[in-house]
């Protein structure tokens, strides 16, 4: 393997480790992370010009946790999405079937990094795009979505 290629393993090494220690000490109910466009401001509405970028290609994490966090308010019972790497804790594993069913289901999609609180699911050894017009949705993500999907706040929208 090419020096280039280890040094990427080891980042990517080093960023899910990070993300798994972030939920961890963090004691998240929810977390998730993965690709992303950066805007200049998130105020200046960029991100709603974009909404049909994020909603074309799965994988792509919109940014709108303000508005989300608005529809919730102080509910710990609901997640929004999933990401390269998503995090629940114990409380909602449970509510899905726990930590062994997970394993079950998903042995062959995903990457599961459990800790103290709760699990981190891994989409695959990468983050990736998806393209919906091109009908495609990388499994990973589709395995996750759909162990998840009974957490999902089904109610939340994006404000146009």
């Amino acid at each position: 393997m090419p020096n280039e290629a280890i040094g990427a393993v080891a980042h990517r090494d080093c960023l899910v480790c990070f993300f798994v220690n972030a939920c961890r000490d963090l004691r998240v109910f929810y977390a998730v992370s993965g690709f992303s466009l950066f805007f200049y401001s998130y105020a200046s509405g960029a991100t709603a010009k974009a909404y049909p970028h994020f909603r074309r290609f799965p994988g792509l994490f919109y940014e709108d946790v303000a508005r989300f966090g608005l529809a919730i308010r102080d509910r710990t019972d609901t997640i929004r999405d999933v990401k390269w790497l998503t995090a629940v804790n114990d409380e909602l594993l449970e509510r899905v079937g726990g930590i062994d069913k997970a394993r079950t289901l998903l042995a062959e999609e995903a990457i599961l990094h459990p800790y103290e609180g709760g699990v981190v699911f891994q989409a695959g050894e990468q983050p990736v795009l998806g393209d919906l017009n091109k009908g495609c949705v990388p499994a990973a993500y589709r395995a996750i979505n759909d162990f998840l999907k009974p957490l999902r706040y089904e109610n939340w929208e994006r404000l146009s």
